[in-house]
């Protein structure tokens, strides 16, 4: 009996020398255990990533959308007292880019006034080197559809006819 667990005591002492790199915490991580955690951080990323940049893309969109409707507002002020739309310009009444009052421009704002002054078009083109510039063209017409389109360079009838219509 005791022959026996002297030889289980040799047995476990040489398998304790054996995996002492485990269990010593001076020694760091191991290559696998980096590895491994490296692969995590990528695949989380892979799915946080876009979904974040599609939250900011929204935001903008939503304040585009927002800068739009108060330059709409602003232009019938416009024509309340001077009972056109001709002469109308965005930086006059309202500001040439949005986010409005900002000193950083994503979007830059235009008004369009038919000839004889009784109707506008809306225009909000995402600036080339901004963030949004990948946003596209926003359309704003206050009697038919307002409409997005990923093509920043697309005239209304394009975008209004292969673009989303917001409300």
């Amino acid at each position: 009996m005791k022959l026996e667990c002297k030889n289980r005591y040799a047995r476990f002492k040489k398998n304790s020398e054996k995996y002492q790199h485990v269990l010593n915490p001076e020694k760091g991580f191991s290559l696998i255990e980096l590895l491994i955690s490296m692969a995590i951080i990528a695949l989380l990323s892979t799915v946080a990533i876009p979904s974040y940049q599609a939250h900011f893309k929204k935001a903008r969109a939503n304040e585009v959308k927002s800068d739009l409707l108060m330059l709409a507002n602003q232009l019938e002020i416009y024509r309340q007292n001077k009972s056109t739309y001709s002469g109308a310009k965005a930086e006059t009444i309202y500001s040439a880019s949005s986010p409005a009052g900002e000193s950083k421009a994503l979007f830059s704002l235009q008004v369009n006034v038919d000839d004889p002054g009784l109707n506008y078009l809306l225009q909000a083109k995402a600036v080339s080197g901004s963030e949004a510039k990948g946003d596209g063209v926003f359309w704003f017409n206050p009697v038919g559809k307002n409409c997005h389109f990923d093509d920043r360079d697309a005239p209304y009838a394009a975008a209004c006819q292969g673009g989303e219509e917001w409300n």
